[in-house]
This record gives structure tokens, C-alpha cells and sequence, in this order.
């Protein structure tokens, strides 16, 4: 599912929502006035910096995970004995380098429009 502003906005405020809905089951009124009050200041630039900062977990999320893939890829081209193998598995991991640097310009362009 793609997170529209709009959609992650209602998430997030049906959330909040939730969450005052249990404060005041159980009577804590500090946290009731809160959430109110947390509620009531969220603006459109605050949903779009949370929605940004998930995307960017996530992409440094593939980030490290190529970062193990390559680490495996390179401890198999060590312990190779066929040429034609570490040929293969040598290509593997100059086109995950290329899908980490993409990664990379993907988060710095992130950082960017906060």
C-alpha cells in the first residue's frame, strides 16, 4: 500500500484517536489534554516529515541489508575455486554497490527536503 499524505494523516489521527479514547477509559486527564493538545497542532508539514522519516527507515533498512548480502557475496568469492563463479558472484556485488549508492542518493535527497 502507497502512504499518501491523506492516508497516513488519518492513520496517524485515528491513532490518536484510539489513544484518547483509552486515556479516558482510564481518567488520566493530563494525558487526555495531551494527546488533545498534540492532536490539535499536527499540521499537514508534520504528517509529511513522519511520512519521510518512515521512507527513510526504510530505505536504511535495504541499505543494510545489501550491506549483509554483500558480505556473504564476498566471504563465497574467498572460499571459490571456479573462475567463472566468482565472475558471476563479482558482478552480483557491482550491481548491489550500484543499488546501495542509489539507495544512498534516494536518503540524502530525503534529508534534503526536510
Amino acid at each position: 500500500m502507497i502512504m499518501t499524505p491523506t492516508l497516513y494523516a488519518s492513520l496517524w489521527t485515528d491513532d490518536y484517536l484510539d489513544l484518547l479514547n483509552y486515556a479516558k477509559e482510564i481518567g488520566d486527564l493530563a494525558w487526555q489534554e495531551e494527546i488533545i493538545l498534540k492532536l490539535a497542532s499536527t499540521t499537514e508539514e508534520t504528517i509529511q516529515s513522519l511520512i519521510l522519516d518512515e521512507e527513510k527507515n526504510v530505505l536504511w533498512s535495504k541499505f543494510d541489508a545489501i550491506n549483509d548480502e554483500l558480505l556473504e557475496l564476498y566471504a563465497t568469492i574467498e572460499h571459490s575455486k571456479n573462475d567463472a563463479e566468482k565472475l558471476r558472484l563479482s558482478q552480483k556485488v557491482w550491481d548491489l554497490k550500484l543499488q546501495r549508492v542509489h539507495i544512498h542518493n534516494k536518503i540524502k535527497s530525503i534529508d534534503t527536503q526536510k
